[in-house]
């Protein structure tokens, strides 16, 4: 198949194949480890696909540094901090579910703009211990962006450099005034000899929380409430009656 840009690469659907492929050592998502065109520079930062590539994290990371980085990064999701955020997503939720309560009878509402793509977005900025709301806007923008697949080479390559520059003045800043939310606990994070993250680590791990946490959780929202709303069997259970023998 052929990727925007005319790079060439292969879709493999067979179930056999993939699992082959995915278990062999000489196999990696590390580009500066396989790929020539990236070694030799003819990938550039206007590719459509740049920023999904580029990164130095878990998603690229191969044997012992994807072992690093998965140890590092586990100290940021606990069960307390996932707890810790559950009064302040259910109150978000709540806000939006009010505003789309008060629309005007008749009224068509765009499900997943008004509710489903908000959710994630503000979760991560929540966790990330964004509270600037200019810096939420333009974090919102710049994800807007990076999904979208329309866009023109000068956009792919401002908003990659428009999101290392948010994503590294929250680190700077986190570093200067650390607080309980999972920037703070990825700079204070270290190996037993001490090593930690690197700042393009770090960076580019919260690059992995929104590229991982945003657009498939939007889609989830969207095809779980499309489900229900179209098995209303499956609505009553779940939703308003509840399963035979609970209150």
């Amino acid at each position: 198949m052929e990727l925007p840009g005319q790079v060439v690469a292969w879709a493999v659907s067979d179930h056999a194949l993939l699992k082959e492929l995915l278990t062999d050592a000489r196999v990696s998502k590390d580009p500066r480890r396989h790929w020539p065109a990236w070694i030799n520079g003819e990938i550039t930062p206007e590719w459509p696909l740049f920023t999904w590539v580029a990164v130095t994290n878990m998603f690229t990371a191969y044997g012992s540094d994807h072992r690093r980085l998965r140890k590092l990064v586990s100290t940021a999701f606990t069960a307390r901090a996932t707890e810790t955020l559950r009064p302040r997503i259910e109150r978000m939720t709540a806000d939006l579910l009010d505003g789309l309560a008060a629309t005007p009878q008749g009224q068509v509402v765009d499900l997943r703009e008004e509710y489903c793509y908000p959710i994630p977005i503000q979760v991560i900025c929540e966790l990330f211990g964004v509270n600037d709301e200019g810096t939420r806007k333009e974090l919102r923008r710049l994800v807007d962006s990076i999904f979208n697949t329309a866009a023109a080479p000068e956009e792919v390559a401002a908003t990659f450099q428009g999101m290392h520059t948010v994503l590294s003045d929250l680190v700077a800043l986190k570093r200067r005034e650390p607080g309980d939310d999972m920037t703070s606990v990825l700079i204070a994070a270290r190996e037993e000899d001490g090593t930690r993250l690197t700042e393009a680590e770090l960076v580019d791990t919260l690059l992995l929380v929104i590229s991982a946490g945003h657009e498939t959780t939007v889609n989830l929202l969207d095809n779980a409430i499309h489900a229900l709303l179209t098995h209303p069997d499956q609505l009553e259970l779940v939703g308003r009656a509840g399963p035979p023998g609970t209150t």
